[in-house]
């Protein structure tokens, strides 16, 4: 949703650096640990 990201890229310029920094961090390691998750749901299934 285009809206969405012009929302989070304003909120990351007004805000401090670090919150800007906290959230992208945190958005990929939140992005790795489903891929795993998934990764590791399709393996016990036998659909790897």
């Amino acid at each position: 949703n285009i809206m969405m990201s012009i929302f989070m890229g304003w909120v990351t310029v007004s805000l401090p650096a670090g919150v800007g920094i906290y959230w992208v961090t945190s958005n990929i390691f939140q992005i790795v640990q489903q891929y795993i998750f998934m990764r590791e749901t399709n393996t016990a299934k036998g659909e790897s």
